[in-house]
């Protein structure tokens, strides 16, 4: 069972959202006009960017338009909305980026409301501390009056006032608060109109008051005007409003003290969101209930369910998180996020508007790439933040400090040749050079570099890696055949390498061994590299290519052998494009509707649209059953998407069997990879795809003359087969 105040590593808010890696650093997404996502800026944010300066964090909470991480230090940070002194630095100045709270130190827990204004923290010694708005007596310091900086909470007893001691976790409503005292019992202060409280009256509480009837609580959680609390033989109580179901008591009714959530048992944490609840079992599955206009539920309906309603497709999770409208679950195994409801803000964090019934992988984990595929080499980031490799390796593409090619994965060693590349969240791979993106926003190359695609100033080869100098601040990475690409936190592009059909949109054709900066373009939440050109999504969803058009895949209804654009050029007809991918020759595109584009060499069938005609300008690709997709993939002149469920579908060129369905027969249409579930991430390298799965294996398919496959042969794989990583 979960221990009581266990650090909250996933916060979902009013409408964005907070995850902490398994580094420390805090990513976020969502709303961001009062600069609560922490990036340094007011632009919200469809899919995770790190918060800015950020490190050593344990905890997080989200609350309305504001966010507060804890540190392995025991400071608390704040950043965001302000009116209210919420963030507690004395002032009611809005911050983009994290700022200290003022005379805090010694904390172990924080919380923050889901939708208001008020902040708490646990100390080591078991007081708690709130501040900012006070409303009701919501800061539960026997007053009502807003506090800027930290005040102690108060408890009363039998009429008297005393501090409140010996807690161990909190949780903040919208107006009321919970704190779980180290012997089991439950109290609550602030606004008291449902019964949220649970002390049988619905008078509002200035101090906190005892629940009644509960005794042996192990967890709690607070939402919008009711309460829940996990009990020590894994049931759940639950008590307050009730309008939606969200008590779980097959009823509508109110409660002012502690019911039975119907038919719960070996539950591990709980969580209450605006207006849903959402329970993790011991087994990794979940259940949900309450409110569900959006989805909220995750049970594919839009219906709410006044008892307990399985949630779909997430299995192996670790950790669970209700906000206002949307909700998370998340893999402590090897980092993978799900999320679902209300997406209008990008809270659910798939990098679309779309509102999600049923959970999808985020692109913390999914567009922050965790496998890639080059032309006859693999990289995969595990969830402790190093790089393995495998495959071709004769210019030092594996990083490993030799030339030998390796069957097996081996790790990447550090830049010095000792120990290894660590604090990884990103990979990329291009024809046999490398990247990688690191936590603090830093990238770093090795392998081949005649054309300058390390980014280091030289034509050098490097067999270790080498930081890409004169970049930070990175959020994304995409590796070309020759060229790479770097998206900034703040919208930017930069490129370097082979930029002889202006690949790198610098509108010259002359290559770059130090990263420029693409011109006109910024805004950009979504990069992609083919063999010799690029695309950016921009955030409006306006999506522009540039480089080699010579198969139509810049998609601008031009052609031909010798056409190309140093310059960007906007591509027609798509609105509300949220992500992108390049293969060799072609271009596909995602929009906001979860319908699929393509464009360019068709030879092989990449396209999906039925045929084998190029195409200079969107089609659509025919999804033939694989319904939407999180995540599309381009490889060589292969194709792949991994669906909101978890299934992987490939289509075009099939020569050493890439498509995964036991041929080597290429195809025209989206083909399921059978037998074959659970995938969070896909990519394509030349001739070979690659998947991770939800439980941290990662399977590979297609080509092998290298290695690429990592199964310790060189025998092509027809159908997915496990890397065998240590």
């Amino acid at each position: 069972m979960e221990a009581r105040g266990a650090p909250v590593r996933l916060a979902g808010g009013s409408a964005h959202s907070l995850a902490i890696r398994q580094d420390g650093t805090v990513w976020a997404w969502g709303y961001n006009a009062y600069g609560q996502i922490g990036d340094g800026t007011a632009t919200s944010r469809a899919s995770p960017v790190q918060v800015s300066g950020l490190t050593g964090a344990v905890s997080v909470a989200a609350g309305t338009n504001y966010s507060l991480a804890l540190k392995s230090d025991g400071t608390v940070w704040g950043w965001g909305y302000n009116r209210y002194g919420n963030l507690g630095d004395n002032t009611t100045t809005n911050r983009s980026t994290p700022v200290q709270v003022l005379s805090l130190s010694g904390v172990i827990s924080i919380a923050s409301s889901i939708y208001n204004y008020q902040s708490f923290a646990v100390k080591s010694d078991g007081t708690v501390w709130a501040w900012g708005y006070n409303g009701d007596g919501a800061l539960g310091d026997n007053s009502t009056t807003v506090r800027y900086t930290p005040v102690q909470v108060k408890q009363s007893v039998g009429g008297v006032v005393s501090a409140l001691t010996d807690v161990v976790a909190i949780d903040a409503g919208v107006n009321h608060t919970l704190a779980l005292k180290s012997n089991g019992t439950v109290w609550a202060w602030g606004s008291n109109a449902s019964g949220q409280i649970g002390n049988g009256t619905l008078a509002n509480q200035l101090a906190a008051v005892q629940v009644v009837n509960l005794f042996d609580a192990v967890a709690i959680s607070a939402g919008t005007d009711y309460s829940l609390a996990l009990k020590a033989d894994g049931t759940v109580v639950a008590w307050g409003v009730n309008t939606n179901g969200q008590l779980g008591t097959g009823s509508t009714t109110n409660s002012a003290s502690p019911l039975s959530v119907s038919g719960l048992n070996n539950i591990k944490s709980i969580s209450a969101g605006g207006f849903h609840s959402i329970a993790l079992k011991s087994d990794g599955t979940a259940a949900a209930w309450g409110r569900n206009t959006y989805g909220q539920l995750g049970n594919g309906s839009t219906t709410n369910a006044l008892v307990p309603v399985p949630v779909s497709n997430v299995t192996g999770a670790t950790a669970i998180s209700a906000g206002y409208y949307h909700s998370h679950a998340s893999s402590g195994a090897n980092g993978v996020i799900w999320g679902w409801g209300y997406n209008a803000n990008g809270e659910v964090g798939d990098n679309s508007g779309a509102n999600r019934s049923v959970p999808v992988v985020t692109l913390l984990t999914s567009g922050i790439q965790g496998v890639a595929g080059g032309d006859q080499h693999s990289l995969y980031v595990k969830w402790d933040g190093t790089v393995w490799a495998w495959g071709a390796n004769t210019y030092g593409t594996l990083g490993d400090g030799t030339p030998l090619r390796r069957l097996t994965p081996v790790p990447v060693k550090g830049p010095s040749g000792t120990g290894t590349l660590s604090g990884i969240v990103a990979v990329a791979a291009g024809t046999n050079y490398s990247l990688a993106l690191a936590s603090n926003g830093t990238v770093y190359a090795w392998g081949q570099n005649y054309y300058g695609q390390l980014g280091d100033g030289t034509t050098t080869n490097r067999n270790l890696p080498s930081q890409v100098p004169g970049v930070s601040g990175i959020v994304a990475i995409a590796a070309g055949a020759t060229h790479a690409l770097a998206l900034r936190f703040d919208g930017k592009v930069y490129a370097w390498g082979r930029n002889h059909l202006g690949q790198l949109g610098d509108e010259a054709v002359l290559d770059r061994v130090h990263a420029t900066q693409v011109h006109y373009l910024d805004n950009v939440v979504a990069i992609a590299a083919g063999a010799s050109h690029s695309v950016a999504v921009q955030q409006n969803g306006t999506v522009y290519a540039w480089g080699s058009g010579s198969d139509g895949q810049l998609c601008d209804s031009n052609a031909g052998t010798d056409y190309f654009s140093p310059v960007i050029s906007q591509i027609p007809n798509i609105v509300g494009g949220v992500s992108v991918a390049a293969g060799t020759s072609h271009t596909l595109l995602l929009d906001v509707a979860g319908k699929a584009w393509g464009c360019g060499d068709n030879q092989y069938g990449q396209l999906g649209d039925g045929t084998t005609v190029d195409r200079s300008e969107p089609t659509a690709i025919l999804l033939a059953g694989a319904g939407n997709s999180v995540r599309l993939v381009a490889g060589g002149n292969t194709s792949a998407l991994v669906s909101t469920i978890g299934t992987v579908y490939a289509w075009g060129h099939n020569g050493h069997g890439q498509l995964g369905d036991g041929t080597t027969v290429s195809k025209s249409l989206t083909t399921q990879v059978p037998s074959f579930a659970e995938v969070s991430g896909v990519a394509g390298g030349t001739t070979h795809l690659l998947a991770v799965k939800t439980n941290g294996s990662v399977y590979a398919w297609g080509r092998n003359n290298a290695g690429q496959i990592g199964d310790s042969s060189l025998t092509n794989r027809l159908s997915p087969t496990a890397a065998l990583l240590p």
